[in-house]
């Protein structure tokens, strides 16, 4: 198997009808021999999902970090947002009715196209144990995701996370008012409104309205410049993200999930989305008092995006960590 530095692009169809999904695979950037000189094949699979108004783009970083520990990486941007929209317009929409639910399919998409492109470049079928990770809104999908028949997850990795929350239902119930009353691709200012609403309360003379993701004020900077990032939703996907909250805030879900499952919960204890590391305390309890194999790394002043947090090399190092240690 050739190894490559750069990423090699990919791109389907979405299940969701909205146009081309464009991906990203990374490949592990130094090639490894064994004794008999050939070269060994990636430990892991990790699929991201990004999270909201953002995209694949912001990932680059982590994504060459998880290559040289020896891993593939596969990466896409999803309905509505990145490379994967058409036009502007179709920014924050994944499709309406059921964007949702074929989001998920989506998801199984891209994991194939990359296991097809690993199978042809090492010239054998390879079928790599795979990692799902999801950041934020992304998170809510990769949490749905992990209990679906056809998941087949080694392991899952769930950043900037929310706990239970029973106001997904009055979030549901008013982005399905919105979309009656001025249809599913109204940009809806009040939703974007309320989903912001407290972000920065315990943020001390905030510079940005965005400084709660970070503490890194060039990151901040850079997601404010960036046209990709920081839009308004339509009325749809405020729908399907609040779906998919109220979806992963049920009992259910946590009876869904495979006990087998290996997860690991990532946070700073200063984002307001995980309710100030409240949120992920209670998931991984819940977890933990069923029997599941669930770490939790909570980060002192942390705030939404570890990945892009002024200490993010340790956090990185703390997820190659937890991936040594699981079993392909």
């Amino acid at each position: 198997m050739k190894t490559k530095s750069e990423p090699i692009p990919f791109s389907f169809e979405s299940a969701t009808r909205t146009g081309t999904i464009k991906g990203l695979m990374y490949l592990p950037t130094e090639e490894k021999e064994d004794q008999n000189g050939s070269i060994l094949q990636p430990r892991f699979l990790v699929q991201i999902i990004h999270g909201m108004a953002e995209h694949m783009g912001r990932y680059h970083d982590f994504c060459r970090f998880l290559a040289k520990q020896g891993h593939a990486v596969c990466i896409f941007d999803l309905p509505g947002h990145g490379l994967s929209v058409n036009t502007p317009e179709d920014l924050g929409y994944f499709g309406y009715p059921d964007g949702n639910r074929l989001v998920l399919n989506d998801v199984t998409k891209a994991a194939s196209v990359c296991q097809d492109k690993l199978t042809a470049l090492m010239s054998k079928d390879v079928a790599l144990p795979r990692i799902l990770m999801g950041h934020s809104m992304g998170s809510f999908i990769a949490r749905l995701y992990s209990i679906q028949p056809e998941a087949e997850l080694a392991g899952a990795i769930y950043s900037g996370t929310s706990g239970p929350n029973p106001a997904a239902l009055l979030g549901v119930l008013l982005a399905r008012w919105s979309i009656l009353r001025h249809g599913p691709r109204y940009r809806d200012e009040f939703l974007s409104r309320l989903v912001a609403k407290g972000t920065l309360d315990r943020i001390d003379s905030p510079r940005t309205p965005w400084d709660w993701l970070s503490r890194d004020e060039a990151v901040v900077d850079q997601h404010i410049e960036d046209p990709l990032c920081g839009f308004t939703f339509t009325a749809a996907g405020y729908y399907d993200m609040f779906t998919w909250l109220r979806k992963v805030s049920k009992n259910s879900w946590f009876k869904q999930i495979p006990l087998q499952l290996n997860i690991l919960l990532v946070s700073g204890d200063q984002d307001p989305i995980g309710q100030y590391g409240e949120g992920p305390k209670k998931i991984a309890d819940r977890l933990r008092s069923s029997g599941h194999q669930v770490d939790l790394h909570l980060y002192e002043g942390g705030r939404h995006e570890m990945l892009n947090e002024i200490n993010r090399e340790s956090v990185f190092n703390d997820i190659a960590a937890w991936l040594d240690r699981i079993e392909p």
